[in-house]
């Protein structure tokens, strides 16, 4: 038994010592410039996306949030601003609500086009949350990196795959890209939102059942490292993030 337990010991401190979390200053390398065009990933024909990933989790008492979608409204964007509903279960409720995501770009002077948003619930507010496009194919894969405040210091990640084709997993490269910049080798990185039910149930709830809009949440306090961001890129801290 004592020879059992410290195998199962090793194990544990092994997966720990080769966890390597994610590279932040991809957000900013001139090689993914082309990549980082948000305003173009917001203008995906397919306008739906689920989360797929992310390196946080979020809950309700004890109630893990799961199917966590975004869908751009029609005819966006109105006077630089993209609306979209986001939308989340809590055990078998769907909750659902509209927010307004002002596209800007980062310090980097070389940039030409906007790589950042940031997310609020009502149209003219100047606080809410800040993301930075980490990676988009345009196609079917987008990541985000959520922002930091005094609670999340920037490393926290979302994947979103695009609802088309949600159903064949995340793409190879996307995947990669992911691990790079968000962490690898350790859950904790890789914490799975979506499952094969989250459509059929998602559809059926929404059908039968009017949305109800959730209370407010804070920012997630799980961070996968501990090196504060630029001031500019903080999110304010007098509006509480729009969260899922």
């Amino acid at each position: 038994m004592k020879l059992a337990a410290c195998f199962i010991q090793w194990c544990f401190f092994a997966m720990l010592a080769n966890a390597q979390p994610g590279e932040v200053r991809i957000d900013e390398n001139e090689n993914y410039f082309e990549h980082q065009d948000i305003e173009k990933a917001l203008k995906n024909p397919d306008r739906k996306s689920w989360m797929y990933y992310r390196t946080y989790s979020r809950s309700t008492g004890s109630t893990e949030h799961s199917c966590v979608y975004a869908e751009v409204a029609e005819n966006q964007p109105q006077d630089n601003v993209y609306e979209f509903k986001q939308g989340y279960k809590v055990g078998e409720e769907v909750k659902e609500h509209t927010l307004f995501a002002r596209p800007y770009k980062t310090e980097h002077t070389d940039r030409t086009t906007n790589n950042a948003m940031r997310v609020t619930r009502n149209k003219d507010d100047p606080n809410g949350q800040n993301y930075r496009l980490i990676y988009s194919n345009y196609k079917d894969c987008d990541i985000l990196r959520v922002m930091g405040t005094d609670k999340n210091f920037g490393h926290e990640c979302e994947l979103y795959v695009h609802d088309k084709a949600v159903d064949g997993g995340v793409p190879s490269a996307c995947m990669s890209v992911y691990g790079n910049a968000c962490g690898k080798n350790h859950q904790s990185f890789k914490r799975q939102v979506f499952n094969d039910s989250c459509k059929e149930r998602v559809n059926e709830t929404l059908q039968t059942t009017p949305a109800t809009p959730p209370a407010p949440e804070e920012i997630p306090e799980e961070s996968t490292a501990a090196t504060p961001t630029m001031d500019e890129d903080k999110t304010s801290t007098s509006t509480a993030a729009p969260g899922c």
